[in-house]
């Protein structure tokens, strides 16, 4: 600093105070602690009332006022308190009393109506719930460079900011409104009868070159007393002054530029609710392609030019940066995500590269040379380099120009060779060039987004090296098959109050989420009733190449979801052509309400996939309950369909429980004609339905937010990308729940869970970057395991070579390694993989038109034990025995046909799921193949899960602590594989009942009770059986 003008908050002559504000990055967070003014300068000013003193009765208000001040003492016990204040300027009405007497609803009908000067609706703002504080000032006695921190809170602690402004601000302020009055815009103070009609007076005792000031010891040349005065007299007239411009302004749209000052935004002021960190606001131009497609324009014209380089109001937000068009607009414009790659540059301007190396020649310095030729340099705040008082004092959002502000001498040499205010900022998918009004509003934007960056929790490497961190002391629920996964869906959907995400890689809009059937939980009905009621559907599904190679029909699947309400939204991904990408798919299966809880894992909400743990083959008469006389319900009609039905019916309900194409068998025919879903794929009279096997998790709190991210991310890509006909909205990311949130709706659990993908440059849109954090989970877990391993998956093809393709995916190889380590070190280790006993594709293995059965038969026996580059030869190579290692599974069922006759068929193993010790689970959409473990190719999702609510257990005949979560699913899992009634598992251990013999031999998957004796054992006998009874 210069000249002795630096001058803290309070006036005590050192800048202590101001430095610690700095430093507590906690003054900027939105419901954040703030510290209480210490005297009548630093006290908070509020405006509040819109007619002065209440109407209300005084009993009424009197209760309301109890309320409030208990609402006040509990928030101020976990340490939120609000910020002291002095007594209210205009009266003491509350936003319950302003309802009470109906003025707030007239005034919000009054400001949706009014428009300012320029045209722009009126920023729907209370202002006299503005509470305000200029707490510090930085060179109070320099007219150019002083700079004030105002502390501001809306509401009654909803959402709490800083912003800085310099004096010239203000000045520009008063002249904007000096205008106004002169126009005739503004009137007399709210709640006044008198005084002067227009703008207030600027407070003369804010400028430091007065005279007046000078005799009175506070101007230029006072001592450090003196000085402090004045800085303390200068915040008040100030705030006073600003008091004033809003009581004159607060019912007339010229607000908005006061709010603009303020950096209030109605976007703003809708994200506060949510949460999160709040930082700069302002208008910025963006010079890239940016926004919806459809909005880029296709032809350059003057128009269009200049309708794409209009300035936008942007926001900096915990984790991202929200762009509208104005700051009365809740239309988000774009999204720009804050991830691990985010940077901020400045590009450089030739001609001021060639000043400075002009310079430097004339001086010698010729080695600069090199660093001239860079196109870019990056930035850092003005804060970090330790020299500057006023940017360390204004965490880098002013600079010190010295005695001479536009003086070059002052500028760094990298500053110099720098565009004066543009810059570019950059993550993981894509780079925008940003231009500011000026230098200082640059610097202040910058300052901002580098301090969020460096809390940010995405901007972090993570575990795995996945976009999520480890998330703590979450709700984390296994489920197991379709019945129970669509139930818990059922119930969430039902509870929907504000928004729905789904994402599948395919959706049947005529699901029953519960069976027997009935219209109230069919999917299409249940969005219907939802959208009705103003929740928000955004849904995403895999957009297939052709129906005859993956026969989906998406687009059926679209306009049946969009022709129910136009809250419904869907968009279809990837465009083939556009993208160049014909042979990737969208395979994540993922659901998410309200942005609290989801659902995720192996199930699509889809046909098909619905199914219970025993696995029943057929679906003639399953509906035979009898009721009282003995007799079952019959279906309406033989084939009459109702119209509310996919099938018969029988008391409303669906007579089969697999009704349509719902009764489905891949290796009979495939999907067909989507569009007629009532229609029977094939005879159920004589072929089985192929039951299907599947695992999914329910997630609640901060993982579901993560899960959001995803799909905010992919859905805003597309939007992107993409020429809509229809106007979908940007989605913002949600902000992490506070713990405080967490433990209030009982959101918290015992387990550890982190979310990792499957996503590269074509389905993210991260042209340098391929994210595989799936099969990274996988291998370091197995790696780390200490006995056991238990797989269920779709594919098993991995760590092979077939016709001279490399299989790349390491998971095959990570088994091996474990193994050879188990036999070096003589310790007890197992893997158990089950797998389909056939891929699910129709037609015989000995079809000419079956090559992708045979293909991936062939992959998967390289992957295990045909070929040198198999686990098996990988093994004996070393001269260990594979099969006391690792040993592969199938499931069968069998049964009646209607005519009596013997039937059987595989069950489907669709699970993904990985299960290391009874300790840590993966679950997720990712099968294990080149699609989905390398990252480039099919998108994925999965989550890691250990649980901390260790239980006593036994491994390899040892004592050993084990998680609830993985240890409960794994036995689930086994029990129901060797025809245990897990139904009744569940209702026994809900009543506390103690668990019998054959449910302790599950315990420790190594003994050889269990093993050999039980589970070996029951597949070997069960195979002869099968084979004897249905071969021929």
């Amino acid at each position: 600093m210069r000249g002795g003008n630096n001058t803290n908050g309070n006036g005590s002559g050192n800048d202590k105070n101001v430095q610690d504000d700095v430093q507590h990055d906690n003054s900027n967070l939105l419901n954040s602690d703030t510290t209480d003014g210490q005297d009548g300068s630093n006290t908070i000013k509020g405006i509040d009332g819109l007619h002065g003193a209440s109407s209300a009765t005084p009993q009424s208000s009197a209760r309301w006022n109890a309320l409030r001040q208990r609402l006040r003492e509990n928030a101020a016990k976990k340490g939120k308190g609000t910020i002291n204040r002095k007594a209210r300027v205009v009266g003491q009405m509350s936003v319950v009393t302003e309802m009470q007497t109906g003025i707030l609803p007239v005034f919000m009908i009054k400001m949706s109506m009014e428009r300012d000067e320029q045209g722009h609706r009126r920023i729907p703002v209370l202002l006299n719930h503005l509470h305000l504080r200029i707490s510090d000032s930085v060179n109070p006695l320099h007219t150019s460079s002083a700079v004030f921190r105002i502390e501001l809170e809306y509401g009654d602690g909803l959402i709490r900011w800083v912003c800085y402004r310099s004096l010239r601000d203000f000045i520009n302020l008063h002249t904007h409104y000096r205008a106004a009055a002169i126009k005739g815009y503004l009137g007399r103070p709210v709640g006044s009868t008198e005084g002067d009609v227009g703008v207030p007076s600027f407070p003369k005792t804010s400028l430091p070159y007065f005279t007046q000031l000078q005799r009175q010891g506070w101007g230029k040349g006072a001592g450090d007393n003196g000085k402090a005065r004045f800085a303390q007299a200068q915040r008040s007239a100030l705030e006073d002054y600003l008091i004033e411009i809003i009581k004159r302004t607060m019912f007339r749209p010229e607000a908005n530029r006061l709010c603009k000052f303020f950096e209030l935004s109605t976007l703003s002021i809708t994200l506060a609710s949510r949460g999160g960190y709040q930082g700069k606001q302002g208008y910025l131009r963006i010079l890239s392609r940016s926004s919806r497609k459809d909005a880029q324009g296709s032809l350059l014209t003057p128009v269009t030019w200049i309708k794409a380089h209009e300035p936008k109001w942007c926001i900096v937000r915990e984790s991202y940066i929200a762009i509208v068009d104005q700051p009365d607009s809740t239309q988000v414009f774009d999204v720009f995500l804050l991830d691990n790659q985010f940077e901020i540059e400045r590009p450089k301007r030739l001609y001021r590269q060639t000043l400075h190396l002009a310079q430097d020649f004339g001086h010698g310095n010729s080695n600069e040379t090199s660093k001239s030729q860079q196109k870019e340099i990056p930035s850092h705040s003005a804060a970090l380099d330790g020299k500057d008082e006023t940017a360390i004092l204004t965490e880098g959002h002013f600079r010190d120009p010295g005695d001479d502000e536009y003086s070059g001498s002052h500028r760094s040499k990298a500053d110099a060779k720098v565009s004066s205010h543009t810059f570019h900022i950059k993550n993981a998918e894509r780079k925008l060039k940003l231009v500011a009004n000026n230098e200082r509003q640059m610097n202040q934007f910058i300052a901002s987004m580098e301090r969020v960056a460096r809390r940010n929790i995405f901007g972090r490497k993570n575990r795995f090296d996945s976009f999520a961190p480890i998330r703590l002391n979450c709700n984390a629920r296994w489920i197991v098959d379709g019945r129970d996964y669509y139930w818990q869906v059922s119930r969430a959907l039902s509870r929907a109050k504000d928004c729905v995400y789904i994402h599948d890689w395919w959706l049947s809009p005529e699901l029953y989420l519960r069976r027997p059937g009935s219209p109230k939980y069919r999917l299409d009905n249940v969005l219907k009733r939802k959208a009705e009621e103003g929740v928000k559907v955004f849904v995403i599904v895999y957009n297939e190449v052709s129906n005859n190679f993956t026969p989906t029909d998406s687009n059926y699947t679209k306009q049946r979801l969009i022709g129910l309400h136009p809250n419904i939204f869907v968009q279809r991904s990837p465009s083939h052509f556009q993208t160049g990408t014909f042979y990737w798919a969208h395979h994540e299966k993922l659901c998410v309400i309200d942005e609290t809880i989801a659902f995720m894992g192996g199930l699509d909400l889809c046909f098909g996939r619905w199914d219970t743990s025993s696995h029943v083959l057929t679906d003639n008469h399953l509906m035979e309950n009898e009721d009282a006389k003995g007799s079952s319900p019959q279906p309406v009609g033989s084939m009459a369909h109702s119209a509310n039905l996919m099938g018969p019916g029988a008391e409303g309900r669906e007579f089969y429980v697999w009704p349509g194409q719902d009764f489905a068998n891949e290796r009979v025919v495939e999907w067909h004609d989507l569009t007629k879903p009532e229609v029977d794929l094939f005879d159920r009279e004589h072929f089985p339905r192929m039951p299907w096997h599947d695992i999914g998790l329910q997630l609640i709190g901060q993982p579901a937010r993560d899960l959001c991210r995803h799909f905010t991310q992919r859905w805003n890509l597309l939007l992107r990308i993409k020429n809509h006909k229809r106007l979908m909205p940007f989605l913002i990311p949600p902000s992490d729940f506070s713990p405080s949130d967490l433990k209030k709706f009982d959101l918290t659990g015992t387990c550890e869970a982190q979310i990792c993908r499957s996503a590269g440059p074509w389905s993210m849109g991260t042209a340098n970057t391929v994210e595989h954090s799936i099969q990274n989970a996988y291998l370091k877990s197995i790696q780390m395991s200490d006995h056991f391993v238990y797989i269920e998956n779709q594919f098993f093809v991995t760590s092979t070579e077939a016709r001279g393709t490399v299989i790349e995916n390491m998971i095959g190889e990570a088994l091996v390694s474990r193994i050879i380590r188990a036999e070096r070190e003589k310790t007890s280790w197992k893997a158990i993989i089950v797998i389909p006993l056939i891929p699910g594709f129709p037609m015989p293995i000995d079809h000419p038109d079956a090559s992708s059965v045979r293909l991936i038969v062939d992959l998967q026996y390289r992957s295990i034990s045909r070929g040198e580059d198999s686990i098996f030869s990988k093994l004996r190579r070393r001269g260990i025995d594979p099969e006391q290692y690792i040993s592969f599974f199938s499931l069968r069922q069998w049964g009646k046909l209607p005519s009596g006759r013997l039937t059987t068929e595989q069950v489907y193993i669709h699970a993904k799921a990985m299960i290391v010790d009874d300790r840590l689970a993966i679950i997720g959409s990712a099968n294990i193949n080149e699609r989905s473990q390398r990252g480039d190719r099919d998108s994925e999702l999965a989550c890691v899960v250990r649980d901390t609510d260790m239980i006593d257990s036994t491994m390899a005949g040892k004592s050993y602590k084990v998680g609830r979560f993985a240890h409960t699913l794994r036995v689930r899992l086994m029990r129901e594989h060797l025809g245990y009634d897990v139904d009744a598992d569940e209702v026994q251990s809900d009543s506390g009942e103690k668990d019998d013999d054959n449910r302790q031999l599950f315990i420790d998957p190594l003994d050889s009770k269990f093993f050999k004796d039980l589970w070996v054992s029951s597949a070997t006998h069960n195979t002869q059986i099968f084979r004897k009874v249905f071969r021929s």
